[in-house]
């Protein structure tokens, strides 16, 4: 059985942009920490819970060996639908998955 991981950093994934392409930086959103696309005018933000959220189906994903590139899922916050999509993820590269509000 290979090694599993139990604890990843919060830069362990890199999320982006479906629509931009860009990396999502953390900001501050009514005194709140929110991690948003960089693009003017782009309404992507996802809050830091969602983050560790995702962060967590990333690992479990890992874990089980079922993070492929293309693969993606759906979650539910704050009445919005995100969906999640696996752009590289590369051994020993941050695995890169992209965000989109539907």
């Amino acid at each position: 059985m290979g090694e599993r991981i139990a604890f990843a950093s919060w830069d362990y994934i890199s999320l982006v942009c479906y629509e931009h392409g860009n990396e999502l930086v953390l900001d501050l959103a009514k005194g709140k920490p929110v991690y948003k696309c960089g693009t003017e005018n782009c309404a992507l933000r996802i809050s830091s819970v969602l983050y560790e959220k995702i962060l967590e189906d990333v690992i479990s994903f890992q874990n089980k060996g079922t993070l492929l590139v293309g693969a993606s899922w759906k979650r539910k916050s704050e009445s919005k639908i995100i969906e999640l999509s696996v752009k590289t993820c590369a051994n020993g590269k941050r695995p890169e998955i992209a965000v989109r509000i539907l």
